[in-house]
């Protein structure tokens, strides 16, 4: 059986990764120089190929779970900025006095790469190299693995270990929320201060981000501010499982139990801060990022497949597609409404199910066992069968935070996105903001 995260979902990230694979943590480090330079194609090409996984009696995953998430976020930073940089203006994040002092050193490292790596070589990899995930569908038909005239890819030094990894994981093999947001922030807790928001802060916060596209404060607050969120939500998941577990045995027939009557309305109440939470971590976060910075040099980051393809060949391994990044690619939204009853409406349901094709296997494992728990009934279900006023009254107040903060998320995304009708992930942002900040209004009228 999977196992999931009892204590939220901002799992431990290793500090730095371990011997040969150490390459990819120098490769973080000056991914942003490489970025605003034009090399990252050179330093790709001058890395070893390395496998993540390991043969004979040493099969299996060569790193640690921390490490491999570590691992995850680097390539998944390396990948898109590799598949996507040309579509990027690198001069809109121009940062005079460091870009200098960061370009002589991604140069002096690019010079220390051994001139003999394989670089793009090819190589067939076997299905057992890359690991057993169904979900990914990485290995096509094998005359499908070559590479072809044309097409969009991604280099082995990049495609082989990013497709171990992302298997290991039960992960897609594309930059998620869980990279750029849940872990790339595992290393200190510099985030708990919001240290980024001081004046020059965020060079020295980026340095402590696992990876970073640009090293900007528009980059680091927009993915800290849900990073944060994740944080303050961390004590959601077991409860939301606990009170799963009591909603799902409770007899609708009979007067529910005092017990839990009580955790339903301290859930409830702990949530209905949580939402008033997220609003204040959005409203501090917000004056870091600037919305031209973000609309014109970073949001072209993240459309997902090369815009040009439908679809990307992982040298060697297969072809690859995948949507861009979104900040509801998580559970942790899903899991609220699966226990609050909400009825969506068919656009929302569809993106919900498409989330959990892009959370790690461990998440989409505590979303199915909440649900598991729960058999079929919710909270809305609840609270109406037990006559209580005060689980009423703690229910409607929390279904209101809730759809308060999708309306003020709704009208933020609208502020950074004016011309798009298509979010980061190439979502219809408008209708499934608006249709989900609805959704509750069915459910308070109880």
């Amino acid at each position: 059986m999977t196992e999931y995260p009892h204590h939220g979902i901002v799992e431990p990230v290793a500090d730095c990764l371990p011997g040969p694979f150490a390459a990819w943590d120098a490769l973080a480090v000056h991914l942003p120089a490489l970025n605003k330079s034009g090399l990252l194609a050179a330093a790709v090409d001058g890395l070893p190929v390395l496998s993540a996984r390991g043969k004979g009696k040493a099969a299996g995953l060569l790193l640690s779970p921390p490490e491999a998430r570590r691992s995850y976020v680097i390539l998944s930073f390396a990948a898109t900025a590799f598949l996507n940089a040309k579509l990027v203006d690198w001069s809109i994040f121009r940062d005079p006095a460091a870009d200098e002092t960061g370009k002589a050193a991604a140069r002096r490292w690019l010079k220390s790469l051994p001139a003999d790596q394989p670089g793009r070589k090819h190589v067939d990899v076997q299905q057992e190299e890359v690991g057993p995930c169904p979900l990914l569908g990485l290995i096509d038909k094998p005359q499908a693995r070559r590479v072809k005239e044309g097409a969009t890819v991604l280099p082995l030094q990049l495609s082989l270990p990013y497709a171990q990894v992302c298997a290991a994981l039960g992960i897609r093999p594309c930059i998620t929320p869980t990279a750029a947001d849940v872990w790339n922030f595992g290393c200190g807790n510099w985030l708990s201060a919001m240290t980024f928001l001081l004046p020059g802060a965020h060079r020295g916060a980026a340095k402590r981000a696992v990876a970073s596209f640009t090293g900007s404060l528009t980059e680091l607050g927009f993915h800290g501010a849900p990073h944060l969120m994740h944080r303050a939500a961390e004590g959601v998941f077991p409860a939301a499982l606990s009170l799963a577990a009591a909603l799902g045995t409770a007899d609708p027939a009979s007067r529910p139990p005092a017990a839990t009557v009580a955790a339903a309305v301290f859930f409830l109440q702990s949530l209905r801060e949580l939402f008033k939470e997220f609003v204040a971590i959005f409203k501090a976060v917000l004056p870091s990022i600037d919305p031209r910075v973000f609309y014109d040099g970073y949001r072209p980051l993240f459309t997902g497949s090369h815009p040009q393809t439908e679809a990307v060949l992982f040298e060697g391994v297969g072809w690859v597609s995948c949507k861009g990044p979104s900040a509801g690619q998580n559970v942790l939204f899903v899991v609220v409404d699966v226990l609050l009853g909400f009825q969506h409406t068919p656009d929302v349901r569809e993106f919900q199910e498409e989330i959990l094709e892009y959370v790690p296997e461990a998440h989409r494992a505590l979303y199915h066992e909440v649900k598991r728990r729960l058999d079929g009934t919710d909270l809305a279900r609840f609270v109406e069968s037990s006559g209580d006023e005060q689980l009423k009254v703690a229910y409607d107040q929390t279904v209101r935070a809730v759809r308060h903060w999708r309306r003020f998320h709704m009208a933020v995304a609208v502020r950074y996105l004016p011309l798009a009708t298509t979010g980061t992930g190439s979502t219809t942002f408008r209708d499934l903001l608006n249709n989900a900040a609805q959704a509750p209004t069915t459910a308070s009228k109880l």
